[in-house]
């Protein structure tokens, strides 16, 4: 009988070790299951934060009739009565959008001249341009907006398009022509899109 203690005690280290092997394995399993879910759940809270960071940065405006009808070639058309102005990117007392917000905005106007082109342009385009800090945003007539009017009746055109803004970056109206634009028939509106993130 004495010559079997040694033997059983032996089995109960070689059990218990055996045991203690596997807790440990598993605690390590669930410490590298747990450094993972705070990996997850911190990634999920950085993007919920930038969610509501980019939900807070809302950029509308719409303005219509001009200050005066009466324009040069060059001259900026300065819509001054405004809609509504959220994100308070619009200047109404210069005419000029500057984005609050880097990110892809969308830009849309309409104007006309006031009672026919002028004599001088009678059967020739004319219209106005959406410039992008002086630069005319794209050399198209989706870009440039053009008044064909051969019989001088009052017509209207449209400009629209999507731009990528930097902070501070303009956006404005430009006659391309002296003439007289019609002021009811003029609006200008823009809107973010996208923020960058």
């Amino acid at each position: 009988i004495s010559s079997s203690a040694p033997q059983s005690c032996a089995a109960v280290d070689k059990s218990a070790s055996l045991v203690v092997d596997t807790m440990a394995a598993r605690f390590a399993i669930l410490e590298a299951e747990q450094t993972a879910m705070e990996q997850e759940n911190g990634a999920l809270r950085a993007r919920i934060q930038q969610l509501e960071d980019q939900s807070g940065r809302r950029v509308t405006f719409h303005a219509v009739h001009l200050e005066k009808e009466e324009h040069r070639g060059s001259d900026t058309l300065h819509v001054k009565d405004v809609i509504i102005n959220q994100g308070q990117g619009y200047d109404n007392n210069t005419g000029i959008f500057s984005a609050p917000y880097a990110g892809s905005y969308y830009f849309s106007a309409t104007s006309g001249p006031t009672t026919g082109i002028p004599d001088e342009f009678h059967g020739t385009w004319t219209g106005f341009q959406l410039k992008v800090d002086g630069v005319p945003y794209q050399q198209s007539k989706l870009a440039q907006m053009s008044i064909h009017d051969s019989d001088n009746k009052q017509e209207v055109g449209t400009v629209a398009g999507i731009v990528h803004l930097d902070v501070n970056q303009s956006v404005w109206l430009r006659a391309t022509n002296h003439m007289s634009y019609w002021s009811d028939g003029t609006a200008f509106s823009g809107f973010l899109i996208t923020p960058d993130p």
